[in-house]
């Protein structure tokens, strides 16, 4: 796991702090080399978190990589007191094109998680972009600076923790050397689960074959249906009502960047789907009825001659699939039949 160090003292309320807050880096980084974490760092400042919690991963025994990521202008930092500190720190360098706004992107990407701490501008802006791309975000606000300010915007990832929780809030109070440990512990919690996940994440493996083993069912009703085609009719306009509801998640997980494929949400749309399609296939009965007298129009014959099986076949497995694909729009339908039966039932 490599975890992106971005943080400084450039404002008055972690200046105020300072030589807490040098401390407070020193011991992150000695936990973060405990847990055996790799850090991604930029920059030497004085005023950075980047040298202090370097400092701390020297100070633990033990091979250790480092990579150091940096815009082109200025010279390659840490390379020199790598040697100085401790023979077993590798150090990976590399030039990143641009200035440090740019470069923030491609240091986010190279880690699996991004710690703040402190800080003003830059660190507030890689707070803001890093969830964008998908990566864990902790911020210690002991400090007070961009950290504190961001917390508002991750609480609602934190919140998904549990009992975990809790111990993200402690990260708020007053800075305790025991914090360094339960930092690290909280960063592979966060990359273990995948909260920041925002883009869509199907489990592929059950989803495909079920919708494969439903098309091949479809066509199979269609093309060789029950004695009684009544049958085959409700178990087309059911396997409908699920192709409807897998259609909608997903239009919703492709047009919707933010959207996040949940179980218990696609099996309360399926259920709705398939209750919704039910009652639209009663209103196209019920047309027959009031119609007709009956539902000799709707023809469930399975001569091919007369294509009447074939026709409302396809005429269930629409209402079927609209149920489940237009929720909204099939359920003020069926509101709205209901509404005008009831005052016509009253009358």
């Amino acid at each position: 796991m490599k975890i992106l160090i971005v943080g400084s003292t450039h404002t008055a309320a972690v200046a105020a702090k300072r030589e807490e807050f040098i401390a407070a880096c020193r011991q992150i980084g000695a936990a973060l080399a405990r847990a055996g974490m790799d850090i991604v760092i930029g920059s030497d400042s004085e005023s950075a978190a980047d040298r202090y919690v370097f400092e701390g991963v020297a100070s633990v025994k033990g091979h250790h990589r480092v990579w150091v990521l940096r815009p082109e202008h200025g010279e390659m930092p840490f390379l020199g007191k790598a040697a100085l500190l401790s023979n077993d720190i590798e150090i990976f360098p590399k030039r990143l094109k641009g200035r440090w706004s740019a470069g923030r992107v491609p240091q986010i990407l190279a880690a699996d998680a991004v710690l703040l701490i402190g800080g003003a501008g830059g660190t507030l802006t890689a707070g803001f972009v890093a969830p964008a791309l998908e990566r864990p975000v902790l911020a210690i606000a002991s400090f007070g600076g961009a950290a504190a300010q961001l917390w508002p915007e991750l609480e609602p990832y934190y919140r998904q923790l549990g009992e975990l929780r809790n111990s993200v809030d402690r990260l708020r109070e007053q800075w305790n050397p025991a914090y360094a440990d339960l930092t690290a512990n909280v960063l592979k919690e966060l990359i273990k689960r995948g909260i920041f996940k925002t883009k869509p994440r199907m489990p592929l493996g059950i989803y495909m074959p079920s919708l494969v083993v439903l098309l091949f069912f479809w066509v199979y009703l269609f093309a060789r249906p029950f004695p009684n085609p009544t049958y085959s009719l409700f178990g087309m306009l059911s396997i409908a009502g699920l192709l409807g509801t897998f259609l909608r998640n997903n239009l919703r997980l492709v047009f919707d960047p933010s959207a996040r494929f949940s179980w218990n949400e696609l099996f309360i749309e399926i259920g709705a789907g398939l209750i919704l399609g039910f009652t639209l296939a009663l209103l196209y009965l019920a047309g027959s009825l009031t119609i007709f007298g009956g539902t000799q129009a709707v023809t469930l014959s399975t001569n091919s001659v007369s294509g009447g099986f074939q026709r409302d076949a396809v005429v269930m497995t629409l209402l079927g699939m609209g149920g489940g694909l237009m929720i909204e729009q099939a359920a003020e339908r069926v509101r709205g039949w209901f509404s005008k039966a009831f005052v016509s039932a009253r009358n």
